[in-house]
């Protein structure tokens, strides 16, 4: 199984690409880390696939379905983002 799938997967910011032409499976059951500079596109990236920002060009599926899709879809992923406000006495489920 394919975790995500992106296909020529771009994203631009008024005329600058943030994210272009990207293609590449994630499988199942493995850790990934995404690693690069400043600007890379790594956050553009985490953000297409939590389906918070549409995608410019190409394609991207998370957990065979389209990110932000419907409530099944976005019930299959997290996000949390760096720097995102969270209380420290709740638990995950009481912060959800």
């Amino acid at each position: 199984m394919t975790v995500l799938r992106a296909r020529n997967l771009g994203k631009q910011y008024r005329r600058r690409w943030a994210l272009a032409d990207l293609t590449l499976d994630l499988p199942a059951g493995q850790v990934t880390g995404l690693v690069g500079p400043n600007g890379a596109g790594k956050s553009t990236l985490l953000n297409l696939a939590a389906g918070a920002i549409p995608p410019t060009s190409g394609t991207i599926e998370v957990c065979g379905g389209t990110p932000g899709g419907d409530p099944e879809q976005l019930a299959k992923v997290g996000f949390v983002a760096q720097g995102a406000p969270v209380y420290p006495t709740l638990t995950v489920a009481g912060t959800t």
